[in-house]
């Protein structure tokens, strides 16, 4: 197994070293926002230096020595957001769990046609989500929008970069996609549904596309450091009394004349356009509306009262809901009840 593992160790550094010029340029374009400020791995341990960032780092990726770089340039404009998730006691359940959370993050901003990255950065479960910019983004957005991806989750564990939301000080740095500096492990990301080999990181990596700072618009006025406004009163305009079909008539009448955005407010969601919150929620994307213009809602959350899990297709991260199926599932009818009123609504088949 040790003999299996440096072999591998040793193809991977091997194919790093070979395309270093090419992972240095890359990284110097994409990823460094301050050119005259970083710090290095020494034999003395982490050592930061005021010199030309760009020529140190290309003798860096040559020798495979790490490098760390700032989230921000002294402008306030950063490339990159990037969620840090920690293992620092190599506990395979956190390994577990980091995994799959950040993949799902992953798999929803690829949903959302967001483009990012997934770094195994440590070979024990420590991971980072890059999400790239050009041109660069404002720090305040991208502060937000890193603990707008985090906000689904607990905060141990996963660290948001940049830390801070101004360039009053040169803030905090991430470690560069590359040789670990205690460990015997380069940096490898994830393909469709696994680890890549070296060579196809490094292609990955080198190929990935940024995003325009426009994305960001995904989180509204999202603001950690705000308390949240109360939720609105909650108006349930044809919620029956209970699931027995009570109301049913009514609802089968003009349930599709009401638009979506009332639809959605009479049960407790909140948003605005395309992106929607659930009920019990206080911000952040629980669905989008009208996905891939089907005119129906596509919900993420397995916690929105919605059978997501048993409608998802294998190949999604979240499943579509019409107007008449969300109706049924929100006012609470049971599974019987719920057919008898969807066959009556649909006069034999179950939308």
């Amino acid at each position: 197994m040790i003999l299996h593992e440096d072999h591998h160790h040793t193809i991977a550094k091997v194919a790093w070293q070979t395309n270093a010029k090419h992972i240095a340029d890359w990284q110097i374009r994409h990823m460094v926002n301050r050119t005259d400020q970083a710090t290095y791995w020494t034999a003395d341990g982490w050592r930061a230096a005021e010199e030309d960032v760009a020529d140190r780092l290309r003798s860096n990726c040559r020798s495979l020595a790490p490098t760390v770089v700032y989230s921000h340039n002294a402008e306030g404009r950063c490339k990159w957001v990037c969620l840090d998730f920690d293992n620092h006691d190599s506990d395979p359940n956190v390994a577990q769990r980091n995994l799959n959370i950040a993949t799902g993050i992953l798999n929803t901003l690829t949903e959302l046609g967001i483009i990012c990255a997934l770094e195994d950065s440590d070979g024990q479960g420590g991971l980072h989500l890059w999400v790239l910019f050009d041109p660069s983004a404002p720090i305040d957005a991208a502060y937000r929008f890193a603990k707008f991806l985090r906000s689904d989750y607990p905060a141990d564990d996963i660290e948001t970069n940049p830390k801070q939301r101004s360039a009053k000080s040169w803030g905090n740095g991430v470690r560069l996609p590359g040789h670990h500096h205690k460990r015997s492990h380069v940096s490898r990301f994830w393909g469709d549904a696994a680890w890549l080999d070296a060579q196809e990181s490094i292609e990955l990596m080198l190929s990935l596309p940024t995003n325009s700072p426009d994305v960001l618009g995904i989180m509204g006025d999202f603001d950690p450091d705000r308390k949240p406004d109360p939720p609105p009163p909650k108006v349930y305009r044809h919620r029956p009394a209970s699931g027995n079909g009570g109301s049913v008539t009514q609802a089968e009448e003009d349930i599709e004349s009401i638009p979506w955005p009332d639809l959605l407010r009479d049960f407790g969601w909140h948003g605005e356009g395309k992106f929607w919150t659930r009920p019990g929620k206080d911000f952040g994307t629980s669905a989008t509306l009208d996905h891939n213009g089907n005119g129906m809602l596509y919900v993420f959350s397995e916690n929105a009262g919605l059978p997501v899990e048993e409608y998802r297709k294998s190949d999604e991260s979240g499943a579509a809901f019409g107007k008449w199926r969300f109706w049924l599932f929100q006012s609470g009818y049971t599974a019987a009840t719920q057919r008898e009123a969807a066959e009556r609504y649909l006069q034999g088949g179950i939308r």
